[in-house]
């Protein structure tokens, strides 16, 4: 299920069930971390990659690590001290969010409701995605995804009010997607996350780093400045006695002393 929120924010929630008909540790799951977005514009097709922020990864009842990856993270939900048999249903949720996309023509939902690349094989399955707002329900399409590209269709859907629900035509065999778009108005979304922070936070690093190696030079980067003395010695084999007189030239109580 897909609740989309009207930030470009997402709370995802998927149940597996999963028959071992072998004992197994567990199941992996890819999250997407990116998405690249094809559409025509004006006569052009244009392509855009947007970067997705997962957080708030759940599966309440089973032990996970989760590993980042270039474009999605890699969920092993199982512990590999423990023997899994029979059918075990596992719920997957987290939280998304997209920044800003910087398009002036249009809003967009794109999603990967069955990511390509899966390792296990899908019979059947529902889908059910929640929107914030009234859309155009003519703008859903859904596509199927594999090797040879993408392909329109793979659901039967229907539109209700503020929801969408579909259903499969058919099993997807291991490594076949599925992905939902939907076309929506410029300024459907708003309050979105936008790159101005991170860009003004990374041009002031830029800007701050010369002064701060100036800083530490200066604090703990400079050599220790070396002060020559004059020093002076006696020549070799003569008495302090004999370097008084020849220093002031006579012998005082002090140089007789130096002789005791």
């Amino acid at each position: 299920d897909l609740k989309v929120e009207e930030d470009n924010s997402f709370h995802v929630e998927i149940m597996q069930k999963v028959v071992f008909t072998q004992p197994g540790y567990g199941i992996q799951v890819l999250i997407p971390t990116a998405q690249t977005v094809t559409s025509h514009q004006e006569g052009k097709q244009v392509s855009r990659t947007y970067r997705l922020d997962v957080s708030n990864i759940q599966v309440p009842g089973y032990d996970f690590t989760t590993q980042k990856e270039a474009d999605h993270i890699l969920l092993k939900i199982g512990d590999n001290r423990e023997y899994l048999q029979g059918q075990q249903v596992y719920r997957i949720r987290y939280d998304a969010a997209l920044r800003e996309d910087g398009d002036p023509l249009m809003d967009h939902v794109y999603w990967d409701m069955i990511p390509a690349g899966h390792e296990r094989g899908i019979s059947s399955g529902t889908v059910t995605v929640s929107m914030p707002k009234d859309f155009p329900p003519e703008n859903v399409r859904f596509y199927t995804l594999g090797e040879g590209g993408q392909s329109p269709g793979g659901v039967t859907f229907s539109v209700e009010g503020l929801d969408i629900s579909a259903s499969l035509d058919r099993g997807y065999e291991p490594g076949e997607g599925l992905a939902l778009w939907i076309s929506l108005p410029e300024g459907y979304f708003s309050g979105e996350k936008t790159m101005l922070v991170p860009t003004l936070l990374l041009f002031l690093m830029i800007l701050a780093a010369p002064a701060l190696c100036v800083i530490l030079w200066l604090l703990t980067g400079r050599d220790v400045k070396i002060i020559k003395r004059l020093q002076s010695q006696p020549p070799e084999d003569m008495t302090p006695a004999e370097a008084g007189y020849l220093a002031e030239g006579s012998s005082d109580s002090n140089d007789l002393v130096s002789m005791i």
